[in-house]
């Protein structure tokens, strides 16, 4: 993070520099998996702004990709070609217990649909407000946060 600081050089003249005020932070990695192409490269735009994003367009490209302790927050559809997204997820988070899950889905779930277990929330698509999903995701890795150290 840097902070901006007012140098004097002069009278009353001063010019704003960029100072590191402590040691780059790294940011938090996601996987996101959809097998839309138009969304999964609109999500990837959306959440890199804030986050390192790692993207597959199917279940068995995300269990290639996938390293134990790599990723902060996996993001998956329910439908994709294979292998639904529930059912990667749940393999995945055999592996890496702490990891938390988010599911967005065009189906049309109800809580308490036993496709939505082991998934720390979901989203319906469409989205009609980008900023739900931002939102979404930041609680979910607060939570997962929270969790870790409490």
């Amino acid at each position: 993070m840097r902070r901006k600081h007012l140098l004097s050089a002069g009278s009353d003249m001063g010019l704003l520099t960029n100072e590191p005020t402590g040691p780059p932070q790294t940011r938090q990695r996601l996987l996101l998996v959809d097998d839309d192409d138009l969304l999964r490269g609109a999500l990837e735009i959306l959440l890199s702004e804030l986050y390192e994003v790692d993207t597959a367009s199917s279940a068995e490209m995300a269990m290639d990709r996938f390293v134990v302790g790599r990723y902060d927050l996996l993001v998956t559809d329910l439908r994709l070609p294979g292998r639904d997204g529930d059912v990667m997820a749940r393999a995945l988070r055999s592996i890496d217990r702490s990891m938390p899950t988010l599911l967005i889905t065009g189906d049309d779930l109800q809580d308490g649909d036993q496709r939505l277990d082991g998934f720390d929330g979901w989203l319906q698509k469409p989205f009609f407000d980008l900023d739900t999903v931002l939102k979404k995701v930041a609680t979910i890795l607060q939570q997962s946060r929270l969790r870790r150290v409490g």
